[in-house]
């Protein structure tokens, strides 16, 4: 059986993670039971292992599916030759996250700092971290430690904001970020003067 081109199974895998995507707004992860998933849906324990070895498997695949579209739209910004333009990133992830609201709130929820991390790492390997070695002359190591503290900050925002079910539009959200990366650098640039 070829799964990609089978209709009956990727409706049978909407159906899977639409219903695990629904209880997880409400409960952790380790509280959905694969007996569960298939009484819900209609199907039997095999056809679920078909799909997926266990629910962590599916929250991983979702997750890779939803960070994946984020992905790909900032590849097609970063191919146009342009370079990196951290205005643009923040717009496409905040829109990204708007649109998926949902999603990211389990996803923030559920996942500790280091899983976020690594779904980060390539985008700050190949873009952010060259970005600021050129722009603010730092070294690769000054560029982490900074990389680290903006992305810290700006994740707290985000959770923020999803938690209080996103009252401002992406681009509000968008200005109340940059308004808290130029604090730091106000911060910096007035010490220096005293």
């Amino acid at each position: 059986m070829n799964k990609s081109k089978n209709q009956r199974f990727l409706q049978t895998d909407a159906r899977i993670r639409d219903y695990v995507l629904r209880e997880l707004i409400t409960r952790p992860i380790s509280s959905v039971t694969v007996r569960e998933v298939c009484d819900a849906v209609g199907i039997n324990r095999s056809s679920f292992y078909l799909h997926y070895p266990d629910i962590y498997a599916l929250m991983d695949a979702i997750c890779d599916e939803k960070l994946s579209e984020l992905s790909a739209q900032y590849s097609e910004v970063h191919s146009d030759g342009a370079g990196f333009n951290p205005l643009t990133y923040l717009e496409l992830s905040a829109a990204h996250i708007y649109t998926n609201q949902e999603f990211y709130r389990i996803y923030l929820r559920d996942r500790v700092e280091r899983d976020i991390e690594q779904h980060l790492i390539p985008i700050v390997r190949d873009v952010i971290t060259p970005y600021f070695r050129k722009t603010a002359h730092l070294s690769e190591r000054e560029a982490i430690y900074h990389i680290s503290f903006y992305n810290t900050g700006i994740l707290a925002i985000i959770r923020q904001w999803l938690g209080d079910g996103c009252p401002e539009t992406p681009d509000e959200i968008i200005q109340v970020i940059g308004r808290a990366l130029e604090m730091p650098m106000k911060l910096s640039q007035n010490s220096s003067r005293l």
